[in-house]
């Protein structure tokens, strides 16, 4: 097992992401993957991120990434969403093709008397 350092410490850093289809749509085939992939080995230059693996399925990808301490991985992800959303316009899907599935909190409605 190698480790990567800097100046001060010694780390491995490796991140799970799984990214779903907006309405876990079945559109993922091996074209789209493969054009997913292009687009994510071109963005991880700049936030210092490799691509360890990379799998998908009809409708998620998985990857596996190793990060420095300082990435940003909030803002990787927001570029490479915005990338991707370009994509699927010119593949004539949904406006985004990836999402990150959250749990929408509801507010109480207010009552008003």
């Amino acid at each position: 097992m190698s480790y990567n350092s800097n100046y001060h410490s010694v780390f491995d850093i490796n991140y799970h992401m799984i990214f779903c289809i907006k309405y876990r749509r079945e559109v993922i085939n091996d074209e789209i993957s493969n054009r997913l992939k292009e687009i994510f080995e071109k963005i991880c230059p700049k936030y210092n991120i490799v691509l360890k693996e990379w799998e998908h399925d009809v409708d998620h990808i998985h990857m596996l990434i190793n990060a420095m301490p300082n990435t940003e991985l909030s803002k990787f992800v927001n570029t490479y969403k915005s990338a991707s959303s370009s994509l699927s316009k010119s593949v004539g899907g949904d406006r985004h093709v990836l999402t990150i599935r959250r749990r929408e909190q509801t507010k109480p409605k207010s009552t008003e008397i």
